[in-house]
């Protein structure tokens, strides 16, 4: 760490610094600031011909009348032409404004007031508060941390005279940023431990830079780091890969889940097509713009949440299937009334829709709460889920259309306990195979049972294996069949039925809709092929019971 030597403006490197003995400056960047390499020139005059050296004057000048040795200014106390000392610098900002004895807040598009010195801080902060609002440090991403991490934060105009302090100012901070007093102020807990933004969900941390801005898009995600406890490299001109990586750091440092709870923002152009599927994570924290209103809960989930090449990893995870808005996944937050009362039971859940081999975010413009249940619901564990963290639009199209070339089934009777096979091509909401349009030859199947159980034998399952090969073919399979022992091993690997396999097919292309019917015990299954094509064939598998007194 660089600091200036406030006695004699030296530049001094100080890798054990002391806690509290040194000055720190909060300010927006401008035109003509001074360089490390300028500040350090042994010609005085080169630093002080530029209209930023006046910010480090005042800071040095106001550090030494404070009794301070040392102060730091972003400036010209990084050298910015190395790599390695940038980003040390960025992975150690948000402890270094923690460090300081004070913060001097430089407001340099704050006019002065003509009764300043007639006024007291607290009647001047009501008088700025319009003023305040519209301040350009309130609206930067790096200030955020510089607000937040120091213990003592002092406000001046652009002529330097002093407005407030940020604890006896923490209720206005609140109203215009949407972080809680007891952050700003700061709070300390009675065992004497100061209140931490990490004791905040993640979307509530999002939220407080969901309104700033940055004039490199990759220290959108560089500037939260201390926001979030997270180190890791910087790598200018990845973009917006830079916010993705910060989702997955945090990620493997918690299971808050509430990193999911966002809303996708509108597209930015008039009439440019909203993405209706998107990954698991967020472009831009302005899509947690809503993210103060969440609070988290304990929601049960014991498994682990991965970052594999695969997606976002789930395991042991409950997915609720609403027949009206699909498959969705509970996040572990719920929103709050303002003062902090939670609605009851207003749970926050994401929409998600089936891919083959995994699931992506589907309607990402909205969350969905306990209000949408329905008695037709049902809750479906997976032991294992892979979710894309992010997904480009041309993937996102090539989804929509998956459907074109899928294999529906319809269900009609009293039907339980459907098992699809294979399962990644199984979507569980829209009742369809995701095969493709794949010309291979493969089986799936489905196993089902009848939901009646006043009988153990109508609870006895069945298999529909359905061969593809340019067109369908049918296997109806009844416990007491040979073939259903024979082929149940191999099925629930969910590996592909041999082409050595032989057993009597029904084969019924350009049958004109005519059923194949088998009959057993206890009831009947018709299997209906209503097209010769591929596209759009649709199964309609009917249980109906037979001699029901017996």
């Amino acid at each position: 760490m660089w600091l200036i030597n406030t006695h004699n403006f030296e530049l001094v490197r100080k890798d054990n610094y002391r806690e509290n003995s040194y000055a720190i400056l909060s300010h927006t960047w401008e035109d003509d600031e001074v360089s490390f390499q300028e500040f350090r020139d042994p010609d005085p005059s080169v630093a002080r011909r530029k209209k930023g050296f006046a910010k480090i004057e005042k800071t040095v000048l106001m550090a030494r009348e404070r009794g301070l040795n040392w102060a730091w200014v972003d400036t010209c106390c990084i050298d910015k032409t190395s790599s390695a000392e940038l980003s040390e610098a960025i992975n150690s900002m948000y402890k270094w404004y923690e460090d300081s004895a004070v913060c001097f807040a430089y407001l340099s598009d704050m006019p002065t007031h003509p009764d300043i010195l007639s006024q007291q801080p607290d009647d001047l902060w009501q008088l700025w508060k319009t003023k305040l609002k519209a301040c350009k440090w309130l609206t930067r991403g790096w200030t955020l941390q510089e607000l937040i991490a120091p213990m003592y934060v002092e406000f001046y105009d652009m002529q330097w005279n002093l407005i407030g302090d940020k604890k006896q100012s923490s209720a206005l901070l609140e109203e215009i940023t949407r972080i809680p007093r007891r952050i700003i102020e700061p709070y300390r807990h009675p065992n004497g431990l100061r209140y931490q933004p990490q004791h905040e969900p993640i979307a509530c941390r999002m939220s407080w830079a969901s309104s700033r801005e940055t004039t490199r898009i990759e220290d959108t995600a560089y500037c939260l780091l201390g926001i979030f406890g997270i180190n890791m490299p910087l790598l200018y001109g990845e973009g917006a890969k830079a916010f993705i990586r910060l989702q997955e750091e945090i990620c493997k440092q918690t299971t808050d889940m509430s990193l999911f709870a966002w809303k996708a923002s509108p597209p930015p152009s008039i009439g440019e097509p909203e993405q209706e599927f998107r990954g698991l994570f967020a472009n831009h924290p302005c899509e947690f713009s809503e993210g103060h209103f969440m609070s988290i809960y304990n929601m049960g989930y014991t498994g682990e949440i991965t970052i594999t090449n695969r997606g976002i990893r789930f395991d042991g995870l409950n997915l609720r299937v609403n027949p009206e808005h699909g498959i969705l996944m509970e996040i572990g937050c719920r929103k709050k009334y303002r003062h902090g009362v939670n609605y009851p039971g207003m749970r926050q859940y994401i929409c998600l829709a089936k891919v083959p081999r995994g699931f992506v975010r589907h309607n990402p413009y909205k969350l969905f709460d306990d209000t949408s249940q329905t008695e037709k619901e049902i809750v479906m564990f997976q032991p294992r889920i892979y979710i894309p963290k992010d997904l480009p639009q041309a993937d996102a199209f090539n989804i929509a259309t998956q459907y074109n070339d899928a294999l529906f089934v319809g269900f009609s009777g009293p039907i339980k306990n459907i098992i699809a096979r294979p399962s990644d091509l199984w979507d569980p909401h829209r009742k369809a195979f995701l095969v493709g349009s794949s010309q291979e030859r493969f089986a799936i199947h489905l196993t089902v049972g009848s939901a009646i159980e006043t009988s153990k034998l109508l609870g006895e399952p069945f298999i529909v294996v359905i061969l593809l090969e340019g067109y369908i073919e049918y296997r109806v399979l009844s416990t007491d069949d040979e073939e259903f022992h024979a082929l149940l091993p191999i099925l629930e690997k969910e590996q592909p039925i041999p082409h050595i396999w032989h057993f009597d097919w029904v084969t019924d292309p350009g049958s004109n809709g005519q059923p194949f019917t088998k009959t057993g015990d206890r009831f009947e299954v018709t299997v209906i092929g209503e097209s010769d094509h591929r596209e759009n064939d649709w199964i309609q598998i009917k249980v109906e019971s037979h001699d029901l007194q017996s």
